[in-house]
């Protein structure tokens, strides 16, 4: 009898323990180790991604393909990354298909987080997409980074939503890089400019208007369109008829090809500019015609494949391997594949300095100090800070030759700090 309140404490100390480590056992663990969040062990951590593999956005499945190759590659050659705590885990990337519509997003990424277990979100694609996801995830404490999506609110709402940003140059930061070239080229420019009629297009319309303030430069015909859309000709006939010299071609890859080849049909030659999302050659150019493309203006970030001064560049050439082998429906000469790899590579990198914590994560991702990929061009690096929600505000100047795209310029264009948008 004398020995029961000695086996009351014992068995409240070992109720007490086994609590302890029940809480402290995230969700996806697998037993080897104890993490306060889910999606990571000893040896693992889980990331996951909504992408357009079917469906009007299919062109851009590329990137989370490209993504996909870079964490095959670095678990079969490195077994992993080594994050801060010492230990090297195994990336085990996750992504779903969610069309290109948004309901499905949310439908996919519950999947992720609420099944999948996974860590984080990353190199998830498109702009309507993920702001369908951002209020759910911030709410779970989810990170969603490395966003490929181009939409200035990424950065002028970070502070709102911590948990989300993007991976890729804002439309407005591109839109302002556009500017200042015109400037400097045709300082009393007048410009047509077409977009889609969605957050995209407003990023880059919004940004290049505040970037035209307080020059001479004019906007004579702005002209929106609907990724539903057949076709784009009465948009095309109204710009051309504009009076306009200047060509601001903001649209999405399959309607930038169409603007580029319907220009040439109607015989309007101004000078074009091509945002990003639209400057592939192999995806974009090559429909269009690469003749009549010869002369377009674009900014660059990442290297493309199918130009000839990157044919023996280590990287592509790893690049290209590894698409074969780890995701063969990949078009390994889309420079999108490429824009997947980079984020892959400067994600992979930032992992390097976290402590296996997703509040540890968002940590290094507000506070990017020159993170870079060997698929970036030179001179660039992702740099965000407590006020400065925006990685990527330094691109290249270049002009397509009619085979491929020449630097224009020594140095790329530096914004750092001064995208014009939002609140920093």
């Amino acid at each position: 009898m004398k020995n029961r309140p000695v086996l009351r404490c014992l068995a409240t100390a070992v109720a007490l323990v086994s609590l302890a480590a029940a809480c402290g056992r995230g969700d996806g663990d697998t037993g080897s180790g104890s993490y306060p969040d889910p999606g990571i062990t000893d040896g693992e951590i889980v990331v996951g991604a909504n992408a357009p593999l079917t469906g009007p956005g299919s062109g851009f499945a590329n990137v989370v393909y490209g993504a996909s190759a870079f964490f095959g590659h670095l678990n079969e050659t490195e077994g992993g990354v080594t994050m801060a705590d010492g230990k090297k885990r195994k990336v085990r990337y996750i992504y779903y298909d969610d069309g290109y519509q948004p309901a499905k997003t949310v439908e996919v990424v519950k999947r992720l987080v609420e099944k999948d277990k996974v860590f984080a979100l990353a190199g998830g694609f498109g702009t309507a997409t993920n702001l369908a996801v951002r209020d759910y995830l911030n709410q779970k404490g989810v990170p969603q980074v490395f966003i490929q999506s181009n939409s200035p609110k990424w950065g002028a709402e970070f502070k709102k939503y911590p948990f989300s940003l993007s991976g890729s140059p804002s439309a407005a930061t591109e839109a302002a890089v556009f500017a200042q070239y015109v400037q400097r080229e045709r300082p009393k420019a007048k410009v047509a400019i077409l977009t889609v009629g969605d957050d995209n297009g407003a990023g880059f319309l919004n940004g290049f208007k505040e970037a035209l303030k307080r020059t001479d430069m004019t906007i004579v015909s702005e002209q929106t369109y609907a990724n539903t859309d057949a076709s784009i000709d009465s948009q095309m006939s109204i710009m051309a008829s504009s009076g306009a010299d200047v060509f601001a071609n903001f649209a999405t890859p399959k309607f930038t090809a169409l603007a580029i080849k319907g220009a040439a049909e109607l015989g309007w030659k101004p000078l074009q500019l091509v945002a990003s999302q639209g400057s592939s050659p192999e995806a974009v150019l090559k429909p269009a015609g690469l003749e009549n493309a010869k002369g377009i203006v674009t900014v660059g970030w990442f290297k493309d494949p199918t130009d000839p001064q990157w044919a023996a560049d280590e990287t592509i050439r790893t690049l290209q391997r590894s698409v074969q082998k780890y995701e063969p429906r990949a078009n390994p000469k889309d420079s999108f594949a490429v824009a997947g790899w980079a984020l892959a590579e400067v994600f992979t990198n930032v992992l390097k300095d976290v402590d296996p914590t997703r509040s540890s994560l968002m940590d290094a991702v507000h506070g990017l100090n020159g993170q870079t990929s060997s698929a970036l061009l030179p001179k660039l690096e992702s740099r965000t800070s407590p006020t400065d929600g925006f990685p990527l505000e330094t691109l290249w100047l270049q002009r397509f030759d009619g085979g491929k795209y020449e630097f224009i310029g020594a140095e790329p264009i530096s914004l750092e700090g001064r995208t014009p948008v939002g609140e920093r």
